[in-house]
């Protein structure tokens, strides 16, 4: 993808960045501001004003996310992940030109966002224009300060993991001032009312609460939903109150498998995958802070990796507040969410949440009813929600037969990135493969919990084909995802090709292949055309499409016999496919369309091919 150009309140880029023609011009200030970023209520709030650095680095988390959000990654079914990763060269105005310029602050806040969003991030700074017009960007309606014995800053979500960070640091008896950001006026609504239940329990001088506004003003709607950065935004939010509190730490605490998030399907590699509490980055994160403030040792720790989903709801369920845990909300997909339902789920976060709260015996306290669907018993869509929902339960089987901490280490050699460098670092490992191993403990539970409380409905073939409970006890969740692709991809073009061709038909091998690519475009699928390149014997030969999955790769291959004579070599090439292909270790598709029905018997002329493993044939007319 060409670089993305922005440029931050007017800020002059080089001549060199000034060519590129996917240009956009983000304002935090002015009649054409199109950020919102109401900092001035951390300054209001905390009655303290903030220092140039701190303005500097929320500025840049501002710019950041917003590029972030306003920027596609590319459709969700883009199965190559082609438009997944992004270059922004971004040019914004500091207060400190001269710090950030610095080489080392530089690549430690690259290194930072780049490991955050998979994205690479380039910086030109410039001198913020007018400086002294800061004080009225950041002051704004008067709140009441934080209580003076406020010595802990947690970052608060409003979900159930936040939650329990929030009532650990109560029962350690610290007074902790809750920062959150609110991207919609619903997220914040919740945050508000999660807050007042706290404090009608504990008293309003147990905690405080700051709640801070960055997101878009007019303009198109968010076009990027995955929002990689919010992460370093929300920890330099944390970051700045605890520079203006005086205080050394900050909690941004998630549960264990979501902030290690070990890869769990082929489409879940590096920061497709959230790393939003990932070690690695609390790690750099608070190496920048470090930086920022001039050595001090602000520290961001995550207090909940070490305890699955399953035990983070158990933590607040057995809290003298249970009831507290309906209310707080975990969904992605917040915006337009009915009051009564505010959980989708079917995305990550709900899944997860779903299955651990039967896990922990809390579904009294998270009740299905604030669910749009059960997904044991319901229908799950075709696409995200049944894979999703598939490598879920793949997942927890797989850290099943990891019985050893060998065995998970090389099934999961990723878990290197979240150990440290010190002494800790077997400790670390231990505890970190005992909580997977409770993790698929719970999950696995939760399965069987469920299969009987559904036996009767198994019995009578109640439940829809694709319910949670249906697709398990099927056993498609242990299947290749090749064959599972194959399967879905081969009867979407069987399908669409009939129609492509119902008035002429084609006139060669070449065009039928262009149907099958604009049918998959047409669903969104853009698999590699013609690649890779493989050698056999004396020359090289190539499928017509491919896709790669962590088993191999699956090659597709249309072929066309127009006639009896034609069918005997397209036989005959199909044959020599399989042979080469499966030497490559690839599964392979081959989509034959017949309008002239040179085929007498489909099922016949499959098995043929079909007898060897990881082959299909899909026959359309």
């Amino acid at each position: 993808m060409e670089p993305i150009l922005i440029v931050a309140d007017g800020a002059q880029p080089t001549k060199k960045w000034r060519a590129l023609s996917n240009r956009m011009d983000l304002f935090t200030t002015g009649p054409s501001r199109n950020v919102r970023c109401e900092t001035s209520q951390l300054s209001q709030r905390l009655l303290a004003t903030i220092d140039d650095r701190s303005d500097d680095l929320l500025r840049i988390a501002a710019i950041v996310h917003s590029a972030d959000t306003r920027v596609s990654r590319g459709l969700s079914t883009d199965v190559l992940a082609r438009s997944w990763n992004r270059t922004f060269q971004i040019v914004v105005p500091v207060g400190d030109r001269q710090f950030w310029e610095d080489g080392g602050t530089l690549g430690l806040l690259t290194d930072t966002l780049g490991f955050l969003t998979d994205d690479e991030w380039q910086f030109q700074f410039r001198p913020l224009p007018n400086p002294e017009q800061r004080q009225a960007f950041l002051f704004s309606n008067a709140e009441a300060a934080v209580p003076p014995a406020t010595d802990l800053v947690v970052l608060f979500s409003g979900g159930a993991d936040s939650l329990a960070a929030v009532l650990d640091a109560i029962y350690q008896g610290h007074a902790p001032v809750l920062v959150s950001h609110r991207p919609a006026p619903t997220i914040q609504a919740r945050q508000d009312s999660l807050v007042r239940a706290l404090h009608d329990r504990l008293g309003p001088a147990s905690l405080s609460h700051v709640s801070i506004q960055v997101n878009r003003q007019g303009g198109p709607r968010t076009r990027e939903f995955s929002q990689r950065s919010r992460a370093f935004l929300f920890a330099s939010l944390g970051g700045a109150t605890a520079a203006m509190l005086g205080i050394d730490e900050i909690w941004l605490s998630d549960n264990g498998p979501i902030s290690v998030n070990l890869q769990r399907s082929g489409q879940n590699v590096g920061a497709l995958a959230s790393r939003s509490t990932h070690p690695k980055f609390l790690r750099l994160m608070t190496r920048l802070l470090g930086e920022v403030y001039s050595g001090r040792q602000v520290r961001l720790v995550n207090t909940l990796l070490f305890r699955t989903k399953a035990e983070v709801m158990s933590a607040v369920a057995s809290s003298a507040f249970p009831e507290l845990l309906e209310e707080a909300v975990s969904c992605v997909h917040h915006e337009g969410r009915p009051l009564l339902k505010p959980h989708c789920a079917v995305c990550s976060q709900c899944v997860d949440r779903r299955f651990a709260a039967v896990a922990a015996g809390v579904e009294d306290l998270d009740p299905i009813a604030r669910y749009e669907k059960d997904i044991f018993a319901d229908d799950l869509e075709a696409g995200v929600e049944r894979t999703l929902f598939e490598n879920y339960v793949r997942f927890a089987c797989e850290l099943e037969r990891c019985d050893t901490p060998e065995s998970f280490h090389d099934r999961f050699s990723e878990i290197d990135d979240c150990l440290p460098t010190d002494a800790t670092c077997e400790e670390v490992f231990g505890k970190l493969y005992a909580m997977f191993r409770r993790h698929a403990q719970g999950v696995n539970a939760a399965i069987e919990q469920k299969l009987v409380d559904y036996r009767g409905a198994l019995r009578r073939g109640d439940l829809p084909p694709n319910s949670g409970l249906r697709m398990i006890a099927a056993g498609r969740y242990s299947e290749d995802p090749r064959q599972r692709y194959a399967r879905w991809l081969g009867l979407l073009v069987a399908r669409g090709l009939p129609g492509v061709f119902q008035k002429q038909r084609p006139r060669n091998e070449g065009r039928v292949q262009d149907a099958g690519e604009g049918l998959m475009l047409s669903a969104a699928e853009r698999l590699s055309r013609e690649g890779p390149q493989l050698p056999f014997a004396t020359v090289n030969t190539k499928p017509d499409f491919s896709r790669a999955f962590p088993a191999g790769s699956l090659f597709i291959e249309f072929k066309y016999p127009k006639n009896r004579s034609r069918l005997n070599a397209v036989i005959t090439e199909m044959t020599s496919r399989v042979t080469i292909y499966r030497d490559q270790g690839a599964a392979v598709l081959f989509v034959v369309y017949d309008p002239s029905r040179t085929i007498h018997d489909d099922d016949a002329f499959a098995a043929q091919f079909e007898q060897h493993t990881d082959v299909w044939v899909v026959v359309s007319r």
